[in-house]
């Protein structure tokens, strides 16, 4: 999974493994964390050129989500099984495509993109860290407006001028590894490659021991940008 920010000090490391979910449907290469249980997965609602919307898993509407939202975990059986987005009151999906889900796993599915462009990337997700303790933290790009960008995770305070980037150059619809962080408070900062001009950040955040969380950054509908906090485990 992640590299794991040092006990000692309150600057950051720089991590130089960036991990790539494929795009149009495909998976990550991470397996999954969830043991001999049924596949679990959710959808993240982040093209903001559709709003609220029916997730369809073989055809029966399975749940809802609006723009700039998650669903929880669906347990679904092992398999394949066809998945479909359509807009609420519609019946013309918007994502439409078959995907295989294996014993254990966890997944996230994210919708990005702008109509008639949309992806839909699915993320193996873990509810587990790396060294008991800490705490994990993944970041996906799922603003079609902010490009690439340079990830920050640093301790609250800490101006980011005088660091590395903690993953440079995260492509859109792309997302980091999990990166192990000691319990504490942390800010993290999206900002154009080689810039320290931040396009958004968390404000301060806090985490404890064996949390993982996962953070979207999304286009913000009046302009600008945001982000939706998942909370993988704890």
């Amino acid at each position: 999974m992640g590299n794991r920010l040092s006990r000692y000090s309150l600057t950051l490391i720089t991590f130089c493994a960036i991990f790539f979910a494929s795009g149009c449907g495909g998976s990550s290469t991470a397996s999954g964390t969830n043991g001999t249980n049924p596949p679990e997965i959710r959808f993240v609602q982040a093209s903001p050129s559709e709003g609220n919307s029916n997730v369809l898993v073989d055809s029966v509407t399975a749940t809802t989500v609006n723009y700039g939202a998650a669903t929880g975990y669906l347990t679904e059986t092992t398999g394949s099984h066809h998945i479909q987005l359509e807009p609420n009151g519609s019946s013309s999906a918007y994502v439409d495509q078959t995907l295989s889900l294996s014993t254990g796993g966890l997944q996230t599915m994210v919708v990005t993109g702008l109509s008639p462009s949309i992806t839909a990337t699915v993320f193996n997700d873990s509810n587990t860290v790396v060294t008991t303790g800490d705490a994990a933290i993944r970041i996906i790009n799922a603003a079609p407006a902010m490009g690439p960008v340079d990830v920050y995770i640093v301790a609250s305070g800490t101006n980011i001028a005088n660091v590395s980037p903690t993953v440079a150059n995260l492509a859109f619809q792309s997302g980091t590894d999990y990166q192990d962080v000691v319990p504490g408070t942390y800010e993290i900062f999206l900002t154009a490659p080689g810039s320290k001009s931040s396009f958004t950040s968390t404000g301060t955040v806090t985490f404890i021991a064996s949390q993982v969380r996962t953070f979207v950054a999304l286009d913000a509908l009046g302009g600008g940008f945001t982000q939706l906090t998942l909370a993988d485990a704890n």
